[in-house]
């Protein structure tokens, strides 16, 4: 389809002695900016934040167990109740697309190691439970868990969820790759060939058209050789498939991605 921009990525990785950035693209010189310090309520920790404006900030936070949200509006902080959905239930991560604030979550199943994914989305007055929608089976026909760990996408149509999940057919808390997709009906898990063979896990995700996507991560290794250890991955979706994509950060040794975005040609 067509591209109105070129874009270009940027990975945040880090491994054990440093921290560095892989460029897609030769970096510019970044106009100065200063950094104020905005107080926060006292709730807890926050992990996550998605704007649609500078008036108009989400954050999401955890107080222990139980998550909360607090909204900006160009002044203060307030809080912004989550919806009551019959049962516990944790929200994990948060992200903005077209225009529309989601949230994503799991709420505990009846089986051991298991979890249905919640995604919930704002409409600028409370949040609407878009799906809960429980993972493949296990071939036996045991349920599996996941943990949502980033959102992106390019429109109400097109939304990713991505983390890990528990792998299909091995030990139940091996950890596998997990890619779900929202394409403005139902949510559809994307089953993944993973690398690692031991664990596997998605912590970025920038979308840029329906098909041209990235996600970011590791693998590990437990199975001595070459290849052992925790290596940084990079996978890339292009309509039809998530393919592994080479990259120098792999190569070397306890290195993982984690954050990836996508930006306009012109910008960097």
């Amino acid at each position: 389809m067509d591209r109105p921009q070129e874009a270009r990525l940027i990975a945040v990785a880090a491994c054990a002695i440093a921290f560095c950035v892989l460029y897609a693209a030769t970096s510019a010189a970044q106009p100065a900016c200063d950094w104020n310090l905005v107080p926060t309520p006292n709730h807890g920790t926050l992990i996550g934040v998605a704007a649609l404006s500078s008036q108009d900030v989400y954050a999401l936070g955890k107080n222990g167990a139980d998550p909360f949200v607090i909204r900006w509006d160009g002044t203060d902080w307030t809080d912004v109740p989550l919806p009551d959905l019959g049962g516990d239930y944790d929200v994990r991560a948060i992200g903005e697309v077209a225009g529309r604030i989601y949230l994503a979550g799991v709420m505990p199943t009846a089986g051991l190691w298991t979890s249905a994914q919640v995604l919930l989305g704002w409409n600028g007055t409370e949040w609407d439970v878009v799906e809960v929608f429980e993972l493949t089976p296990q071939p036996d026909g045991q349920g599996r868990g996941g943990a949502p760990r980033k959102i992106a996408g390019t429109s109400e149509n097109d939304v990713w969820i991505i983390g890990t999940a528990n792998q299909m057919g091995t030990v139940p808390r091996t950890g596998s790759l997990m890619t779900l997709h929202w394409d403005g009906s139902q949510l559809e898990e994307i089953l993944n060939l993973n690398v690692g063979d031991r664990q596997n896990d998605l912590y970025g995700v920038a979308a840029i058209t329906n098909d041209d996507a990235w996600a970011v991560g590791y693998y590990v290794n437990w199975q001595p050789g070459p290849n052992y250890g925790l290596h940084a991955l990079l996978l890339h979706w292009d309509g039809t498939s998530w393919t592994r994509v080479d990259n120098p950060a792999e190569a070397l040794d306890q290195t993982l991605f984690l954050d990836v975005v996508a930006i306009a040609s012109d910008d960097v």
